[in-house]
């Protein structure tokens, strides 16, 4: 009788001779989801689809397995509820702090461990309690039900470490061609007729690199990770991998940890959007001038960080991304000036002369250069630079930085003179986007 809720539609089967109530059938609507924010308006929240609902404040609330209120429903909780018939109010309401969605790797009985790949790439070992219920298509299982791969939601306790229930759903494939997309409904539709809805965990790749809904053009084939809902939200996608065959556009980059924050800067085509996703967070885009350079700031979360900035041309759909890491290499390092907040100076530890090879590694390591193997070295003496130094030789041409001599050879191990030396610290404050206006010393 507890599911018997006041404002709910009940039918009664009765005893004809006694009329006393043999059966009742309760019929509900039931809401599934994750809270996307609270308003201002006291128990109103929005759910990550854009609706939004009332908690009233005599509603019954459960948080977390114990009795709670509506004021204590948080952004970020995954709830389910009953919903009172034209009237967008909510009760019943039960809400979990803590949920992890992705596959499941499997299940040690012996020492009651689950596994789980989650849908931010990483690997979560937790505890199995006893008492952990297990549900598939909404029917109790068990955890026998479980296979390696099965896409799951795991619900836990509030830090993270026991497993209170898995929901297993089950999985399809297709692919198809994009008609259009409403990034605000957050649907795309396909020129097989059909309709697919993202949520905030749908990953959305293109030639393997994260980007954004708007990234994915009309006309392009489309690989579809999909489940299947019994509610309104129909068909829903896990993922969606696109194949793009155009012309990538030019990315150079390089990471620069200074104090406290990284500077990320480097050049892009002139129209092209530039996204950069750091991991369990949403891309952000780039602002790039009028040349195709860009220069930004972000606060540094930990040592040897990685993330991966993307360019693309949303008019053809070619794309190109590069992993860059925070990683800072000994004997070299980036600080600020003290005169000038926005000024950096490099320094490095060098006790004899270097040669123009040993130059272009030393940039590339103090820089962060994600690597230039896919770049073209066409110097004529291209074969006697160090196969090591091969990588750094082309992105400092790339940049600018070293174009070579009038006969077309980059002498790899002739020594840089003073000249050439003001020359490349030149070339590399301006791909910093820092000139000189002084002449320097030699």
């Amino acid at each position: 009788m507890e599911k018997a809720l006041p404002g709910l539609t009940v039918r009664l089967y009765l005893a004809p001779s006694t009329g006393e109530i043999q059966y009742l059938s309760i019929k509900r609507r039931v809401l599934l989801g994750t809270v996307a924010e609270t308003t201002s308006i006291p128990g109103e929240i929005k759910m990550e689809n854009g609706e939004i609902f009332q908690i009233p404040p005599s509603a019954q609330v459960k948080k977390d397995g114990g009795s709670s209120r509506y004021d204590q429903i948080k952004q970020g909780d995954s709830i389910s509820a009953v919903l009172l018939p034209d009237t967008g109010k909510l009760i019943g309401v039960v809400a979990y702090s803590s949920v992890l969605y992705g596959g499941a790797i499997g299940i040690t009985k012996k020492d009651k461990t689950f596994y789980l790949l989650d849908d931010s790439g990483d690997y979560q070992s937790l505890y199995l309690s006893p008492e952990a219920t297990f549900y598939r298509w909404g029917v109790k299982a068990t955890s026998n039900t479980v296979s390696s791969g099965n896409l799951v939601k795991v619900t836990t306790s509030p830090d993270g470490s026991e497993v209170w229930r898995v929901d297993i759903a089950e999985d399809f494939n297709a692919q198809e061609i994009v008609a259009g997309y409403d990034s605000v409904k957050g649907i795309i539709t396909t020129k097989e007729g059909n309709e697919y809805s993202l949520t905030r965990r749908t990953s959305l790749y293109k030639n393997g690199y994260p980007v954004q809904l708007e990234d994915i053009l009309p006309g392009e084939k489309i690989g579809l990770r999909y489940t299947l809902t019994p509610l309104s939200a129909g068909k829903v996608l896990v993922s969606v991998n696109v194949n793009s065959a155009e012309m990538a556009p030019l990315l150079l980059a390089s990471v620069i940890p200074l104090q406290g924050q990284l500077m990320v800067t480097g050049t892009t085509d002139p129209g092209t959007v530039l996204e950069l996703w750091r991991k369990g967070k949403t891309g952000q885009l780039v602002p790039v001038n009028e040349m195709g350079q860009f220069n930004i700031y972000l606060p540094k979360e930990s040592d040897g960080e990685t993330f991966t900035l993307v360019a693309v041309n949303r008019s053809t759909g070619g794309i190109w991304g590069i992993e860059l890491s925070s990683a800072n290499f000994a004997g070299l390092s980036v600080q600020e000036s003290a005169g000038d907040q926005n000024a950096q100076s490099l320094t490095g530890q060098v006790d004899e002369k270097i040669t123009r090879a040993e130059s272009a590694v030393m940039l590339a390591r103090l820089l962060n250069w994600a690597g230039g193997d896919q770049l073209p070295l066409p110097f004529t003496d291209a074969v006697e630079i160090p196969e090591t130094a091969r990588p750094a030789v082309a992105e400092a041409r790339a940049r600018g930085i070293f174009m070579g001599y009038p006969d077309g050879s980059f002498q790899p191990g002739r020594y840089l003179n003073h000249a050439e030396t003001a020359v490349v610290l030149a070339s590399v404050l301006h791909t910093l986007g820092r000139e000189i206006a002084a002449e320097l010393p030699l």
